[in-house]
């Protein structure tokens, strides 16, 4: 005896959630969960047009997590996320944006006190 068994389609794109942002000077590491396993890529820039697309994590997962690198410090910028299963289906997060932190400056003994200045010339 044959048996047929018929499999629905997967038609439903991956709910995205638990998108978060790590901002450093220069980059940002952006993590976000799926309900299903799926690829992994942001779209970021200083508007909502965005402008630069990270390159595509073809590795499906749940757990996703993109490192964009080379970004001007103290900026805001806008992303979104999106992540497609196996069945292509897509799916983008709404808009989100971050701040790069700026640069601490190199000097760690400023005088906060002009009281706690030393003449220190002989």
């Amino acid at each position: 005896a044959l048996s047929v068994t018929t499999v629905a389609a997967d038609t439903t794109a991956p709910t995205i959630s638990a998108i978060n942002s790590t901002p450093n000077d220069t980059g940002v590491t952006i993590t976000w969960t799926t309900n299903e396993a799926s690829d992994s890529q942001i779209s970021y820039g200083p508007t909502t047009s965005y402008g630069t697309t990270s390159i595509l994590n073809a590795t499906l997962v749940t757990s996703h997590s993109v490192t964009v690198t080379g970004l001007t410090s103290g900026t805001l910028y806008h992303f979104k996320v999106t992540s497609k299963d196996a069945s292509t289906n897509s799916d983008s997060s709404t808009d989100q944006t971050f701040t790069t932190t700026t640069p601490t400056p190199a000097c760690l003994n400023a005088v906060t006190n002009p009281a706690d200045a030393r003449d220190v010339w002989a």
